[in-house]
């Protein structure tokens, strides 16, 4: 169990964490396609995270769409954690990012006449559906190189990133399961988002 209170927490607050983990609902999702080379890095990693806890402290899903379709597959969630491919000006590749929709409004667009992800969410929370707040939804976001380009395998850099971007994963998980919500420790500016929490590299300001 990614749990652990030992040492940390009394007995009983232990108890009320793994009770609340219980009632609320978490899913990992890995966004992209596998058919287009680094596009499926998102996959990828989410079947790593798989095989290594299994089913016990979240629920998984493999998407392609984002916006309003990715949105109705996350209703019902308390928490969610959105693997996938990013492609950022200057970014060095295999570089693993852990973002919030907060950082990213418009994140995963799904076409010119599509809602952002944020947006979709609130909209089905106004029709009277039940979608993770933003600050419950975290997104490890992994820097590609070829993204149109068929092709089962990654590039070589995007690869080797799959351990490092499965270990981001746990740690936001157990963020999660732990605070019921996860923030980026520390952000820096990036050119083209409002904040860029970086794994590993330092982002020019």
């Amino acid at each position: 169990m990614l749990l652990n209170c030992h040492d940390r927490r009394s007995a009983v607050y232990c108890r009320q964490l793994t009770a609340d983990a219980d009632t609320m609902r978490t899913l990992i999702v890995g966004l992209g396609n596998p058919i287009l080379s680094d596009d499926g890095i998102g996959i990828r990693v989410a079947q790593a995270v798989h095989e290594r806890i299994g089913a016990a402290e979240a629920e998984f899903l493999e998407a392609s769409q984002g916006g309003l379709r990715l949105a109705e597959q996350l209703e019902g969630y308390d928490r969610v954690i959105l693997i996938d491919a990013i492609q950022t000006r200057g970014g060095v590749p295999g570089a693993i990012y852990r973002l919030t929709l907060e950082d990213m409004p418009s994140y995963n667009t799904d076409g010119a006449h599509d809602a952002s992800l944020k947006n979709a969410l609130q909209l089905i929370r106004q029709q009277g559906g039940r979608t993770p707040d933003a600050d419950a939804v975290a997104i490890i976001a992994i820097e590609a190189v070829n993204m149109l380009d068929f092709g089962e395998t990654l590039t070589p850099q995007v690869e080797a990133a799959i351990p490092a971007a499965v270990q981001a994963v746990l740690g936001t998980l157990e963020a999660i399961l732990l605070q019921g919500r996860w923030r980026p420790a520390h952000c820096e500016r990036h050119t083209e988002f409002q904040h860029i929490c970086g794994e590993g590299q330092e982002q020019s300001t």
